[in-house]
C-alpha cells in the first residue's frame, strides 16, 4: 500500500491528510505531532469568513461548535497619525475545540494520528523516505517508510533544509526574520466589538504590533508580535500592563500566560517542493506578511498539497518536476501574491511615519485588501 507521512498535526497537517484521504481513500496516511496533546491557547483566535467558506470541505463540519462570537470589523492603528476601521467578516473561535476537531475529522476520514510522536525524515532510498519516529511517550525511537512526505511542522520546522528542500543559508536567513508571538488570555470589562490591532512602533520598535481580541463574554486576548527571541514572561507582563493602562482598563486578571510560538515573517521559502516532498503552512512561510494570521493559508495550502498529492499518485509521478506544481497552484492564490512582501516593505515606512510615493500607495492599498480576507 502508497503511504504519506504528514510531520505536523496543526491546521495544514490536518487539511493535508483530510484532503488525501478523501480524495483517495486506499492511500495510507499517518499523521505525527510532537505535541502530546492540543495547546490551550492559539494566538488571535479569530478566522475570516473567507477561510471558513473556502475550506467549508474541510472545518464545515464542526466550525459552528467553535465560534464564539462573529467578528464585522477591525480597529487597524497603523501609526500615531494613521488608523483604519477595516471591514473584514469573520468569527473569534476556540482554537482549542478547533484544532482537537481537525484531528478528529483527520480521523474519521482514516488518517492514522499519533499524538507524542515527532518524526523526522532521514534519506530518500529508492524513491521511498526513511523517517525516524521517536515516541515521547515510551521513549522508544523505531523507523518508518513512507512515498511521500508533508512537512507542516510550524515556522520551526529544520526538515526543509536537512533534507534539502533549500539551503541551509536560505533557511538561516529566512529563520531571522521570524516574529515572536507571545498571548494572554484576560478577564476584564473590555467588550469592543472591533477587533483592535496596533502597529504604532512604540514603547520600542521591535514590537511588531499589539492587539485586543474580546473573545466572549468577560475573556479578550491580549498579545503582542515582538522581533527576535523570546526573551522572559516578566519583560512582556510589562508589555501588557502599560498597554492595558493606555487603554485605561484598570481592573482585570491574567487567566493563562502561554509560553508563545514563532511566526514567519520573511515571506514563503525559496522552495516548497522536492522529490516526493511537500511543505505546507507556516513550514512554508505562508503567514500573512503584515497581519501575520496563518489559519486561512495554512488550511488552503494544506488542501492543495492534498490535492496535488493525490494526483501524483495517480499519475505514479512523486518526482519535483510533477509536484512542482503545488507551488505553481498556490502562487496563482491571492495570499500567494508577490505583492504582499512588498506591501509589508510599505507598511513599515507607514507605520514609522516616513514618506511613501502615491505608487507605493497604490501597492500598498493592494495588499491590504488581500490582508483583510487572507490575513487572519
Amino acid at each position: 500500500m502508497k503511504k504519506v507521512i504528514v510531520v505536523g498535526g496543526g491546521p495544514a497537517g490536518c487539511a493535508s491528510g483530510i484532503t488525501i484521504k478523501k480524495l483517495m481513500p486506499e492511500l495510507e496516511v499517518e499523521l505525527f505531532e510532537q505535541r502530546p496533546k492540543v495547546s490551550k491557547v492559539e494566538c488571535g483566535e479569530a478566522i475570516s469568513r473567507k477561510a471558513v467558506e473556502e475550506n467549508s470541505d474541510i472545518v464545515g463540519k464542526f466550525i459552528n461548535k467553535c465560534i464564539r462570537r462573529n467578528v464585522n470589523e477591525f480597529h487597524v492603528i497603523i501609526s500615531e497619525n494613521t488608523e483604519k476601521i477595516v471591514k473584514s467578516p469573520g468569527y473569534m473561535i476556540d482554537r482549542n475545540i478547533f484544532n482537537k476537531s481537525l484531528l478528529k475529522e483527520a480521523e474519521k476520514v482514516g488518517c492514522r494520528v499519533k499524538m507524542g510522536y515527532k518524526a523526522k525524515p532521514i534519506s530518500r532510498i529508492d524513491e521511498r523516505w526513511k523517517v525516524r519516529v521517536e515516541d515521547n511517550y515510551a521513549h522508544k525511537v523505531y523507523f518508518e517508510n513512507c512515498d511521500m512526505i508533508i512537512l507542516a511542522g510550524g515556522a520551526s520546522c529544520r526538515e526543509v533544509k536537512d533534507i534539502g528542500v533549500i539551503s541551509e543559508n536560505d533557511y538561516e536567513n529566512w529563520k531571522k526574520q521570524h516574529v515572536f508571538g507571545y498571548q494572554y488570555k484576560i478577564s476584564s470589562p473590555f467588550q469592543e466589538e472591533r477587533l483592535l490591532v496596533d502597529f504604532r512602533p512604540n514603547p520600542t520598535p521591535d514590537i511588531v504590533y499589539r492587539y485586543i481580541f474580546y473573545h466572549h463574554d468577560d475573556i479578550s486576548n491580549f498579545g503582542l508580535l515582538y522581533k527576535g527571541r523570546f526573551v522572559s514572561k516578566s519583560f512582556y507582563d510589562t508589555f501588557l500592563k502599560e498597554y492595558l493602562k493606555k487603554m485605561k482598563i484598570k481592573k482585570f486578571k491574567i487567566i493563562e500566560r502561554p509560553t508563545g510560538n514563532y511566526i514567519p515573517s520573511g515571506g514563503p521559502i525559496p522552495k516548497t517542493y522536492g522529490n516526493g516532498v511537500l511543505v505546507v503552512g507556516d513550514a512554508a512561510g505562508f503567514a500573512n506578511p503584515i497581519f501575520f494570521g496563518g489559519i486561512h493559508t495554512a488550511l488552503a495550502s494544506g488542501k492543495i498539497a492534498g490535492e496535488i498529492a493525490v494526483e501524483a499518485f495517480k499519475n505514479s509521478n512523486l518526482g519535483e518536476s510533477f509536484l512542482k506544481d503545488y507551488e505553481v497552484r498556490w502562487r496563482k492564490m491571492p495570499w500567494g501574491n508577490p505583492i504582499l512582501m512588498e506591501g509589508k516593505r510599505i507598511h513599515e515606512k507607514v507605520r514609522k511615519g516616513q514618506s511613501v510615493s502615491l505608487e507605493e500607495l497604490e501597492i500598498y492599498s493592494k495588499s491590504l485588501d488581500i490582508t483583510k480576507d487572507y490575513g487572519w
